[in-house]
C-alpha cells in the first residue's frame, strides 16, 4: 500500500500507480475515492501506454479524514497532489480532474504550474463559489439517497462510509478557499475543458476557456453534470487525443 503525506498538515493520502509511459493523475469529483475513476471508465482509454496515478483525496477512501473545514481549502488540496507526485517520483504530470477534481486542477495551474504537463477538466470552472449553508444530517442522507443510489458498488460503498461531519467539512472548504477569478489568464498549461450543455458549470467552464491562453472547450449536448461523469465512452476519445498531442510534457 502506497501513502503520501502532506508536509503542511500531516494528512496521509492513499494512492495507486500502474502502467508505464508518461504519468497521468486523475482526481475524482465530490467526495469520491479513487474507485470513481475505474467505475466510470475515466482512464480506460489510457491503460495501455500511460502511467496512471489515482488517489483517495483527503476525507475519502483510505486517506485521512479531517473534520475541520479549513483542512479542505484549495491550498491543502493542491499540496496533496504535489505530495502524491513527490511520493510517486513524478516531476510533471498530465492532470485529469472531474468536477471538484477539476477545480483542484485549476488550483494546480496557479499554485504549482511547474508540476503540470497538460490539464483536462470536466464539469467545472475556476470561479469562486460556495456550496451553501452547512448541511443537516438528515439533508445529507436524503441527498445521498437521491443522487448516489445508482452508483456502482465500490464508489457508493466508499461514499457511504463517510461521516456527515467529513462531507460537510469538505463542502464548506470550497467556500473558504482562495478565489482564482483574477488568475485565470495565468493558467498557461495546455488545457482541455469540457461540460455537458445542461451542466450548471457550463457557463463558467466556457468563460474560462476563453480567458485561458491555451485552452480548448468542448460542449457535449444533452448531458448534465452527472451524465458528463458517466459517458466516458463518448468523452474519452477526445481526452485521449488531447493528451496524446502533449504527451512529451509529462515525465
Amino acid at each position: 500500500m502506497c501513502y503520501a503525506t502532506n508536509p503542511v498538515d500531516g494528512v496521509r493520502l492513499y494512492y495507486e500507480s500502474a502502467g508505464s509511459g508518461p504519468p497521468l493523475l486523475f482526481y475524482p469529483g465530490a467526495d469520491f475515492s479513487h474507485h470513481f475513476a475505474g467505475d466510470f471508465g475515466f482512464l480506460k482509454c489510457f491503460a495501455s501506454d500511460y502511467r496512471l496515478i489515482c488517489f483517495d483525496p483527503r476525507g475519502t477512501g483510505q486517506s485521512d479524514v479531517p473534520l475541520d473545514p479549513d483542512a479542505y481549502v484549495l491550498d491543502r488540496l493542491v499540496e496533496d497532489v504535489v505530495a502524491v507526485l513527490d511520493a510517486a517520483g513524478v516531476e510533471r504530470v498530465h492532470y485529469y480532474g472531474f468536477s471538484r477534481g477539476g477545480w483542484v486542477g485549476f488550483g494546480m495551474s496557479v499554485l504549482a504550474p511547474e508540476r503540470l504537463g497538460a490539464l483536462v477538466v470536466g464539469g467545472m470552472g475556476p470561479y469562486h463559489r460556495t456550496l451553501g449553508p452547512p448541511l443537516e444530517p438528515q439533508t445529507l442522507a436524503a441527498y445521498v439517497a437521491e443522487h448516489y443510489a445508482p452508483l456502482p458498488a465500490k464508489t457508493r460503498a466508499d461514499f457511504l462510509r463517510h461521516s456527515y461531519e467529513s462531507v460537510d467539512a469538505s463542502r464548506q472548504g470550497v467556500g473558504l478557499s482562495r478565489a482564482l477569478d483574477d488568475h485565470v489568464a495565468e493558467m498557461t498549461a495546455p488545457a482541455l475543458l469540457y461540460c455537458g450543455r445542461d451542466d450548471e458549470f457550463h457557463p463558467g467552464a466556457q468563460r474560462a476557456a476563453c480567458e485561458m491562453p491555451a485552452a480548448t472547450f468542448i460542449t457535449f449536448s444533452q448531458m448534465d453534470h452527472i451524465e458528463s461523469g458517466m459517458r466516458n465512452d463518448l468523452i474519452g476519445p477526445y481526452v485521449r487525443l488531447f493528451v496524446d498531442q502533449h504527451r512529451q510534457l509529462a515525465s
